[in-house]
């Protein structure tokens, strides 16, 4: 089944009324070699050129998709000319004749949600990707930033468990965590760092079931209650609404020492979308929720000049 986001027109509006009031816009893609594989990117910065020291936001794309349906649909490109950052929009590969992202859980090589032991490795594309930016673009490491559609979003929540050192926060959208239920257990455990969540998700959802879909904050909610239990020791939420058919579901309010949050915006009616319902644009929200993060992280562009 393919994870196809509707087409939508909002982001065509917004590039035209950037180009009637004279804003210049960056436009640029590349390749790198990680783990052996050429992987493709596309990418948007405010300005005639990439400027150094700005935050960067990773946006993935869904199961069967691309980076440009991505960034045509979910609208970035105008929130990071609004706000002043870098948004990539990575390519997946092909796992298991889809093409997809590696969002399984474990610490063994490949996909063994789908029994694909070849299967490359994403996250240390990821690392590739962010020297790639680091060497290239001088961005601002402290401020480094995932959010993904479906199976992109999946592969939010993989990173939140394997890089919470270098990722400030992650914003997953109609999605989960898939994994093995040991290493899960361990990761959300012992060796859990605390991470910012904010999980924007249709309800209902015909492809990726919502996570609270009895609407009981008292009942265990994957995989919101987990963090939110590593994160500030709470595993049930608090409700507020926020606009007509959209409500703010609560673990983590930041108030704990970490001043990590952990959300789950629920979308009444859309089903499996990215988020955009009168009065809310989930693209907005999350730049918002994304703004107020940054770790003690820096580029090392040693570790890139070694690989190439």
């Amino acid at each position: 089944m393919q994870h196809h986001l509707p087409i939508r027109t909002a982001a065509t509006l917004t590039a035209i009324t950037l180009l009637h009031l004279g804003l210049l816009a960056f436009d640029g893609s590349g390749s790198l070699v990680s783990q052996g594989l050429t992987r493709d990117f596309i990418y948007h910065a405010p300005g005639s050129a990439v400027a150094e020291d700005l935050p960067l936001v990773l946006v993935f794309h869904g199961l069967g998709s691309t980076a440009a349906e991505v960034q045509y649909v979910s609208g970035f490109d105008a929130v990071a000319d609004a706000n002043n950052f870098v948004v990539v929009y990575p390519s997946s590969t092909l796992i298991g004749g889809d093409v997809q992202w590696n969002v399984y859980a474990d610490d063994v090589p490949g996909h063994a949600g789908i029994g694909e032991p070849s299967a490359t490795d994403d996250v240390v594309f990821v690392d590739d990707l962010i020297d790639w930016f680091c060497m290239n673009h001088q961005i601002d490491a402290s401020r480094i930033f995932v959010t993904g559609f479906s199976n992109g979003g999946n592969f939010c929540y993989l990173l939140a468990l394997q890089r919470p050192g270098k990722i400030a926060a992650f914003a997953p959208t109609s999605a989960n965590l898939v994994g093995e239920a040991n290493y899960m257990d361990i990761m959300l455990g012992a060796n859990f760092t605390p991470v910012a969540i904010y999980h924007v998700h249709g309800d209902p959802d015909p492809v990726v079931p919502y996570p609270d879909a009895v609407h009981d904050p008292t009942q265990w909610t994957w995989p919101l209650s987990s963090f939110g239990s590593g994160d500030c020791g709470v595993s049930q939420y608090t409700s507020q609404n926020i606009v007509p058919a959209v409500d703010r579901l609560t673990w983590c309010d930041g108030s704990a020492g970490n001043g990590k949050r952990v959300e789950l915006i629920r979308c009444a009616g859309i089903g499996h979308d990215w988020g955009v319902l009168p009065g809310y644009a989930a693209s907005d929200a999350i730049w918002e929720f994304f703004s107020g993060y940054t770790i003690d992280a820096r580029c090392s562009p040693v570790r890139w000049a070694l690989k190439k």
